[in-house]
């Protein structure tokens, strides 16, 4: 899972330079390749093969979300944090220290809402040192 860094649906008051857009989609559709469930048993595999896992206090907070959702039944909560978590994995290999105006899209592309797509937005930001 990605380390900690900033992410807001606002602005910053720390100075910092944009590095530049980052943007991660993810869907429920599929009868045998579902993406969301493929992330699911990735971050459930990962959560359980860390001991801090178990201790959710001692988690970061994005991870301590992440953990509670795996474990729901509410698909969009995990496509929700599981988004969050790959668009910080996209900004950290981008050399980015935080993630600014964060926005997201769902869409329910069937009437029975057992399908979701969901887009998530932000842009990455280095902190410029004083």
């Amino acid at each position: 899972m990605a380390s900690k860094m900033v992410i807001t649906t606002g602005d910053l008051k720390n100075g910092y330079e944009i590095i530049g857009p980052v943007f991660y989609s993810i869907n429920s559709n599929g009868i045998f390749k579902n993406p969301l469930g493929q992330l699911v048993e990735k971050y459930v595999a990962e959560r359980d093969s860390r001991k801090e896992a178990f201790n959710i206090t001692k988690q970061p907070e994005w991870e301590a979300l992440l953990s509670a959702a795996l474990d729901g039944k509410n698909n969009l909560d995990k496509a929700y944090y599981i988004s969050v978590m790959e668009l910080k994995a996209k900004a950290i290999s981008l050399g980015a220290d935080a993630i600014i105006g964060l926005q997201y899209t769902i869409e329910h592309p069937t009437p029975s809402f057992d399908h979701l797509q969901m887009s998530i937005t932000g842009t990455a930001v280095k902190f410029i040192e004083k």
